[in-house]
């Protein structure tokens, strides 16, 4: 994909770790402690700077054959990479923009037999998406800020196609007790740095000895184990 002046105003982007990924907003409402996204804006390191909606252009009838077939391998196409689903103010209903952008985004990805993935921590989204048989990872985490567990846990039994719990592993000592869990599917180890304050320390698969081992442990449950979606075998619990 070319990048042009309005790249980072679009909806639809590359991606190094996924390949592409679909973003709606960049305002996310999650407002995580942990957020290495958020932790980046205006550093220089992270280019797209907050945007309240961001609009979809068709770019999933472009994509070449190859290009959704790597897509599909790796689990499917991203949605939610810099934030999550917008919501309104009372959390009780997607704007209806967003809808139109998510109905638009979905007809595409079943015209190109593209499977789509969502990350996220919006119930009413992740309601809506696995009706419309999105793949969801709810992610849940330690500090209020994550997907309700009872909620996620009941989704996940009436979906458990599409439907995967995944958390923040908060530093190495508590990699043990959220890998022992039947009720959490992918770990995740990376997150912003310098979050000490939190009891946080992030480990990131490329340079990390806990990363290593907690791969060798729980080598069905480490995300992100090479860096890349397509070549990690986790894929996001989406193997088959």
């Amino acid at each position: 994909m070319t990048k042009d002046r309005f790249y980072f105003l679009r909806a639809f982007r590359s991606n190094l770790k996924t390949g592409f990924s679909v973003d709606l907003t960049t305002n996310c409402p999650n407002n995580c402690v942990y957020c290495y996204t958020q932790q980046r804006r205006g550093t220089g390191i992270y280019e797209r700077e907050i945007v309240d909606e961001l609009y979809y252009g068709g770019e999933i009838l472009h994509l070449t054959q190859e290009e959704v077939d790597r897509l599909n391998r790796s689990g499917g196409l991203r949605l939610f990479s810099g934030g999550d689903c917008p919501r309104v103010e009372n959390y009780n209903e997607i704007p209806e923009w967003a809808l139109q952008e998510l109905t638009h985004i979905k007809g595409d990805a079943d015209e190109k037999r593209l499977s789509l993935k969502a990350f996220t921590k919006n119930i009413i989204f992740a309601n809506w998406a696995v009706r419309h048989n999105i793949r969801c990872q709810l992610s849940i985490d330690s500090f209020g800020t994550g997907f309700p567990l009872e909620q996620a846990l009941s989704l996940r039994l009436q979906y458990p196609h599409l439907v995967r719990i995944r958390t923040l592993v908060e530093n190495p000592t508590r990699i043990a007790y959220w890998g022992e869990r039947i009720d959490v599917d992918i770990l995740t180890l990376y997150h912003g740095r310098n979050l000490e304050k939190y009891n946080l320390q992030t480990m990131p698969w490329y340079r990390s000895k806990a990363f290593a081992q907690a791969a060798h442990d729980y080598p069905t449950k480490v995300c992100c184990q090479t860096g890349k979606c397509e070549t990690c075998p986790v894929k996001c619990g989406y193997t088959t």
